[in-house]
């Protein structure tokens, strides 16, 4: 539940899931990706509740070939008057 402080993630998550790849993780929603040798630990932030950020963001994993790509959008309305939100 509690990602813990930044500096100390990556060991943790080594000893939790040994044969992840890809580990992504929530609870503050703070958006960031994070390179731990061959994996790679993400928290997408959160699409409804942005918590100090400009805006509201997810993330975009791609894998190919046994290996994960992993970006963060932000979403931005792209309608004010209908409320619906668009990928930037």
């Amino acid at each position: 539940h509690d990602a813990g402080p930044a500096r100390g993630r990556p060991p943790p998550r080594r000893r939790w899931f040994p044969g992840a790849a890809l580990v992504v993780y929530g609870h503050s929603h703070i958006p960031e990706v994070v390179h731990d040798g061959e994996r790679v630990l993400v928290n997408p932030g959160s699409p409804t509740w942005k918590r100090r950020q400009p805006y509201p963001t997810v993330a975009i994993a791609r894998v190919a070939r046994g290996r994960v790509v992993v970006s963060l959008a932000e979403l931005r309305s792209t309608s004010p008057r209908a409320g619906t939100a668009g990928v930037s």
